[in-house]
């Protein structure tokens, strides 16, 4: 039976002279005469390293290049940026966008000579890329994340990180990045007029977000075990969501008219995902078999033409990408484009008439607050803060209106 390799390095012995070593990342390392309690103490600082740094040498040389601190950093955040459950965050795929602009440009330079000119260059590249004003504020400050956090590593020194800092953010009609579409509430009439062009476990989903104001993600991944039934209000605590790494609770509570939704899902199994893309898939096959016009003896057998060995099936969950997938075809379907639109002016015309399940989310924080206030919002939502249920709470002109009327 093989021996397990040790959890690190061993501290060795080098015989024809006498000196401790250890092999770190296919190198040795020496760290002294053997017989002395020093080269010990040197190896057991080394591992300490070693391990803190995400079990890779830390890099120290004084002409490390940009490629080098990106490739490090990346390192780390592919480890450091996961979930609980060990689900990776979409901050490391972030992370990455920008720091491959980086490193395309300045992959070459040493560390120590970049300054905020190249760094204001990387910001144009950005905006060439059609990045819009706030993301490329958001990559901006990404990449100097990474330059902070090579200063904690002692990889670069902190005057190159605070020279970094003093490049001003994009403000708005002031540089030549486009403006990005701001989320807005989806009116109730194109979400019922898209209803009956979804699955039925897809429409379900979509009439429990839009009376709990859940998040996308927290709807595709309910299971029994995670909703409390008891009582009048039901409660439910997903198992992971986005603040959890600030340890903060989440519960959204679930009322009467989303429990006639929800109660059809729930399974004996409590670990099962309640909304199955191979359920809604079958259940598209079975809407098509319905509306079927010629006899079953004619024609296609049902299910004859399957593929044996699909190179795609569906999985046992859906995940935010998958699930507004199923939204974006059944606004095709419920919003055909004309047919006397060329190619380009249909693609835009399915794109005007599109919407996303965040949308709903801010359907209903406007809806709350219209009758019940910013605070209640907020407990709903599940934010730490008023000023980010700002954002999806729109404030209710009507009554700046009225107000006009009366003393205006």
């Amino acid at each position: 039976m093989p021996r397990k390799p040790p959890d690190v390095p061993a501290y060795k012995l080098h015989k024809p002279t006498r000196q401790a070593y250890a092999v770190f990342d296919g190198r040795r390392r020496y760290f002294g005469r053997h017989e002395l309690p020093e080269s010990k103490a040197r190896y057991d600082q080394f591992v300490a390293e070693w391990l803190a740094n995400g079990r890779r040498v830390r890099v120290t040389s004084p002409d490390l290049s940009v490629a080098e601190l990106c490739a490090a950093f990346m390192h780390h955040a592919e480890t450091y940026y996961r979930k609980p459950d060990g689900t990776p965050t979409g901050t490391a795929w972030n992370y990455r966008a920008a720091t491959k602009i980086l490193d395309r440009l300045y992959g070459t330079m040493d560390v120590a000579a970049f300054t905020p000119q190249e760094l204001e260059a990387v910001q144009y590249a950005m905006i060439r890329a059609d990045w819009c004003r706030k993301t490329v504020n958001q990559g901006v400050n990404l990449i100097r994340s990474v330059f902070r956090w090579g200063v904690s590593k002692k990889m670069v020194k902190v005057e190159v990180h605070t020279a970094l800092t003093t490049l001003a953010a994009l403000r708005k009609g002031r540089s030549d990045a486009r403006e990005g579409r701001m989320i807005q509430p989806v009116p109730d009439a194109t979400v019922d007029a898209t209803l009956p062009h979804l699955s039925p476990t897809v429409r379900a989903m979509v009439e429990l977000q839009r009376l709990t104001g859940a998040r996308p993600g927290e709807i595709c991944s309910m299971r029994s075990c995670d909703v409390n039934t008891e009582g009048r209000i039901w409660e439910y605590r997903p198992s992971s969501h986005k603040t959890e790494h600030h340890e903060r609770e989440r519960v959204v509570f679930i009322g009467p008219k989303a429990q006639a939704v929800l109660k059809p899902f729930l399974s004996r199994d409590l670990q099962a995902f309640l909304f199955s893309p191979e359920r809604s898939a079958q259940e598209h096959l079975d809407l098509r078999r319905e509306a079927r016009i010629t006899p079953d003896g004619q024609g296609n057998r049902v299910g004859s033409n399957r593929v044996r060995r699909p190179k795609r099936s569906p999985g046992e969950r859906f995940d935010t990408g998958s699930y507004r997938q199923a939204i974006e075809y059944g606004c095709n379907r419920a919003f055909p484009a004309p047919d006397d639109l060329d190619a380009v002016a249909a693609k835009q015309w399915r794109r005007d008439h599109r919407w996303a399940p965040n949308q709903l989310r801010h359907t209903f924080a406007t809806s709350v607050r219209r009758e019940y206030g910013l605070e209640a919002v907020q407990v709903m939502l599940g934010h730490a803060s008023a000023d980010i249920t700002q954002i999806y709470a729109e404030r209710d002109a009507s009554k700046a209106a009225a107000v006009a009327l009366k003393i205006g």
